[in-house]
């Protein structure tokens, strides 16, 4: 993912918590300095147990910050003084530790105090175990740190030291250079190609009722809706949610966008058909049900059915982000469909070209329905192909963390 905008010659201060990764630390911070960024470390004493002070003095040319803020290295005053210096902050590694202590506010150490009086964007790696990334009270933290405005790149999914797989592995150093760029654009209010534009993003499932008490409904969580909505207001846009019936958790975490929520595709045609004038851009995320049942008035009675065997009737469901591309709303509204697919990568491929001419929108997302991809993961595998590009391969992202592949999804969308 390229940065939105050269931002050379910036101040960034790095800080090093006691995670392994540390001892990668020193090659991120040659990168920063590659870039023409001036560095500053803080290296905790949890980091001090993985890199040494040399290796990243001798890359960052400047001496290491200690974390102790009454280490005689430091004047009075000085964590507001690198609080003000800097123009970003990285946090490299973040352990489950320093993300709780960051998340409640605690300033007992260097690195805290600085981020505790700094007005400058905050940019946090983690890395840990996966199943403590995956822990309740790790989550909640993230959430927090999330709505206070901190952005969050990774952890990815791969083998961490103790040898277990999952997601808690480091993202790798380009990548956090490259969303390190992302927000000192966006800082220095450089204007990307949404911003100011009114995204309309649906996300969720779609629920159709068997009777007046039970209904089915697929398997989307809205977690890809959600990381697209938190990217496209990071990339200045203005941001619009038609909602599906996501758990209350979920719920919440789409509180801080302006949402219309809906069930079934009746509420769905209702809004969409309110919402999209005014739309820039509208990103069908949303899981749309194909066929939805035809609902029995009452409750059903399974003792009063044939040999008990429950015999549903369907009907089709329109296929909206279809009837948004062949018809648009307004001019140069740009309509983008989702597909989630089964079969090998060619077969996705070759389903997701055929709808795209079907639909007449000017990009379709196709992912797979696969184990640990797609509906109900955190992790989403990726191909965008756009209208006009059908002698191309299609753009491949991931598999990566859904909030990963959101910013540069966006960038491939609506990039030049």
């Amino acid at each position: 993912m390229a940065p939105v905008d050269n931002q050379i010659g910036k101040k960034i201060l790095v800080g090093i918590t006691g995670s392994i990764a540390a001892y990668r630390s020193p090659d991120f911070v040659k990168e920063l300095v590659a870039r023409g960024h001036e560095v500053r470390v803080v290296l905790t004493e949890g980091g001090r147990e993985f890199v040494s002070e040399r290796a990243l003095e001798t890359f960052s040319g400047s001496p290491v910050l200690s974390s102790d803020p009454f280490h005689s290295s430091h004047l009075g005053t000085d964590h507001i003084a690198v609080a003000r210096w800097a123009d970003l902050f990285v946090i490299y590694g973040a352990t489950a530790d320093f993300i709780a202590r960051y998340a409640t506010g605690l300033a007992n150490d260097f690195l805290l105090l600085q981020l505790v009086a700094t007005r400058s964007p905050v940019l946090i790696a983690p890395a840990m175990n996966p199943a403590m990334w995956e822990h309740a009270s790790v989550q909640d933290n993230v959430r927090t740190l999330l709505r206070r405005g901190a952005l969050f790149v990774g952890p990815i999914h791969g083998q961490v030291a103790c040898g277990e797989i999952g997601q808690g592995h480091i993202s790798e150093v380009q990548e956090i250079a490259n969303r390190a760029e992302l927000a000192l654009g966006l800082a220095a209010g450089s204007a990307g190609p949404i911003a100011g534009k009114m995204l309309l993003i649906s996300a969720g499932p779609m629920r159709s009722a068997l009777d007046s008490v039970r209904f089915i409904q697929n398997r989307s969580s809205g977690k890809m809706g959600l990381e697209l909505a938190r990217a496209a207001k990071m990339l200045g846009a203005r941001v619009k949610v038609l909602l599906g019936p996501v758990d209350p958790s979920m719920a919440r975490e789409f509180s801080k966008f302006e949402c219309v929520c809906y069930e079934n595709p009746t509420d769905y045609a209702a809004a969409l058909a309110r919402l999209l004038p005014e739309a820039d851009a509208f990103l069908s995320a949303a899981a749309v049900l194909d066929f939805e049942a035809i609902p029995v008035a009452g409750k059903i009675d399974r003792s009063a059915l044939p040999g008990g065997a429950l015999q549903v009737q369907y009907r089709p469901v329109p296929d909206f982000v279809g009837q948004a591309g062949k018809k648009r709303a307004r001019a140069n509204q740009r309509v983008i469909a989702f597909a989630a697919e089964a079969g090998t990568d060619s077969e996705i491929v070759a389903r997701a070209r055929k709808k795209l001419a079907q639909k007449e929108v000017d990009a379709i997302v196709a992912n797979p329905v696969r184990a640990g991809l797609g509906p109900e993961s955190d992790q989403n595998e990726l191909w965008v192909i756009k209208a006009g590009s059908s002698a191309e391969e299609p753009i491949h992202l991931g598999p990566a963390p859904k909030s990963d592949l959101a910013l540069p999804l966006l960038q491939v969308l609506f990039g030049e």
